[in-house]
């Protein structure tokens, strides 16, 4: 029998809650009955290693390079006149971006002028798939032949700041729209009421056993009370939340160590509050790194302090692992623990955070007791890639 041909695309395969998330739905795929193909937009990005070989990976599409270089560069390659409407696309990408109210909004704009210099891919698939909002879904629609397409989105629509007139006509044009949870269905319905039905929810595909597999690597911590955090650098991950906390426990004469895995634009941020805060002996920032799980496994307590998220897969990883899990009451925090039972759900105020992680790190019993609930908690990873078949082969 003829293998389908799936085409999924996605930016990058850098250490993202969505780019994890789709190399674990990779890493657990059924290559017996599908032919997959992988359109990133750069290829870099720590997982790339991990990427199964079954996987093809595509080209990236010609001219795609010139919006993610400097300006001086993309003159300096692009001085014949015929390539003079990429220098033009270029100049309206940056025109475009800096009229936008959010960061999320600039890449809806700028998808306008990345799209006059990409041209379409020649294959048919049975099934495209774009992977992660904005760029992936709409080179989905304008860029890829496919009998049926799917668009994902990984992020509370609303708290992103993404601007739904820019993605009305592309979800008309989609098949089916896939978020990560139930309570990221609920605001997109709201923003598009009429094309709910095409909206449906399935979870993250997260493996316990490759988690731990991974975790099992020896690492030794000569502190105490390691509390980390693992996320990119960026303000919605609300590191000025846990640096205010931290300050506060500082004050109390609380002993800690805090990891913050991750990079981003805030770092030179985080680090200036570092030292503002008198904090360069407690806090410990070691960028990417391609296995966090190690550091996971062996730190005391897992804090999260977002101010929104769809489904976040570390804190899906931190709960495998068994881990005190604190996180802050983002629009779907109630779907990731519940509260006082397998994690802490606490209020966007540093004084709060402080004080629930004063109790963290102070009672081992309180930490225990967390950890043994989670073990209970079964994961369900397996009838998620159900649903996702169910959702191709409909």
């Amino acid at each position: 029998m003829r293998k389908k041909e799936l085409l999924f695309v996605i930016n990058n395969l850098n250490v993202g809650g969505a780019e994890k998330a789709l190399l674990s739905l990779l890493q657990n795929f059924d290559y017996s009955k599908y032919k997959v193909d992988l359109q990133l937009f750069s290829k870099e990005g720590l997982l790339l290693e991990q990427l199964p070989s079954e996987v093809c990976l595509l080209p990236v599409p010609k001219n795609m390079i010139f919006f993610d270089m400097p300006f001086s560069k993309v003159i300096r390659l692009n001085l014949a006149p015929w390539r003079w409407p990429i220098i033009c696309s270029r100049v309206l990408f940056f025109i475009r971006g800096r009229k936008a109210t959010t960061s999320a909004e600039a890449a809806q704009i700028g998808w306008r002028s990345i799209s006059k210099c990409v041209n379409r891919l020649d294959k048919h698939y049975d099934i495209a798939i774009g992977y992660l909002q904005s760029g992936p879904n709409y080179f989905v629609i304008e860029k890829v032949y496919a009998t049926k397409k799917i668009g994902f989105i990984h992020t509370d629509y609303k708290s992103a700041g993404l601007n739904p007139i820019y993605d009305r006509s592309y979800f008309k044009a989609f098949n089916n729209v896939v978020v990560v949870s139930e309570q990221s269905k609920t605001i997109l319905s709201k923003n598009f009421g009429d094309l709910s039905p095409k909206f449906c929810v399935i979870h993250n595909v997260v493996s316990p056993t490759y988690i731990e597999n991974l975790a099992a690597q020896e690492i030794e911590y000569s502190h105490k009370n390691v509390v980390i955090s693992v996320g990119r650098l960026i303000p919605s991950k609300g590191y000025d939340l846990s640096l205010d906390a931290f300050k506060i426990l500082k004050e109390k004469g609380i002993d800690f160590t805090w990891i913050i895995l991750g990079d981003g634009p805030l770092k030179a941020f985080i680090k200036e509050k570092i030292n503002e805060y008198g904090l360069e002996r407690k806090v410990k920032l070691l960028g990417n790194i391609p296995n966090p799980y190690p550091h996971i496994k062996n730190a005391d307590v897992f804090l999260h302090t977002s101010r929104y998220e769809g489904k976040s897969v570390v804190i899906d990883e931190a709960k495998i692992l068994g881990k005190a899990i604190l996180i802050t009451n983002f629009p779907t925090a109630k779907e990731h623990l519940k509260n006082g039972k397998t994690g802490i759900i606490v209020e966007m105020d540093a004084a709060l955070i402080a004080n629930e992680l004063q109790k963290l790190l102070l009672q081992n019993d309180l930490r225990s007791q967390l950890a043994s609930a989670l073990s209970m908690e079964k994961n369900n990873h397996k009838a998620e890639l159900i649903k996702f078949y169910n959702l191709i082969e409909s």
